[in-house]
């Protein structure tokens, strides 16, 4: 090969391995992780427990019965380890004679954010009602229902003393 083929094939050597150097980059911190929302079923949130280390209610006494608010944070321990947040509302329903049941969360693990619902279905659920001093109300949800991005699975909640606990199977 000549010293004009020799040329021709570096100079094509070199455009090809150029070519995707032509876009301005900003500099990127050497420890930033980008936030990432990942779509996972139920099924990969059995095992998962919910363990407060602050929680906020109020517990209010209204026409259908007594109604109890709060929001928790705190550890998420399982196969999704990291931290939680969540809130909802417990009714006792005097007029219908039910309880009512209701939850939100997110859990952050690393870089990645889970949320869901929790919701009675056919589960059984506790609840005494409001009493003078807010850090004794208490319930107890077993078996209702949780979902994550559509899918199904059950979970079990102890709220008492300012204390909640989840766990997820």
């Amino acid at each position: 090969m000549g010293t004009l083929g020799r040329f021709v094939l570096s100079a094509g050597v070199a455009a090809g391995a150029l070519a995707g150097c032509g876009s301005f980059q900003g500099a990127v911190a050497p420890n930033a992780a980008p936030q990432t929302t990942v779509q996972l079923g139920a099924s990969s949130f059995a095992g998962e427990k919910f363990t407060s280390t602050y929680v906020s209610a109020a517990c209010l006494l209204t026409p259908a019965g007594p109604l109890l608010r709060y929001t928790a944070t705190g550890s998420a321990t399982g196969p999704l380890p990291g931290t939680f947040s969540a809130s909802g509302s417990v009714l006792n329903d005097a007029l219908l004679k039910t309880f009512s049941f209701d939850e939100t969360f997110e859990v952050q693990s690393g870089t990645q954010t889970f949320a869901g619902k929790v919701k009675q279905s056919h589960g059984v659920i506790a609840f005494g009602g409001c009493r003078k001093a807010a850090k004794n109300d208490a319930f107890k949800a077993q078996r209702v229902t949780y979902s994550v991005d559509g899918s199904r699975g059950k979970s079990s909640i102890d709220y008492a003393k300012v204390q909640l606990q989840e766990r997820f199977y």
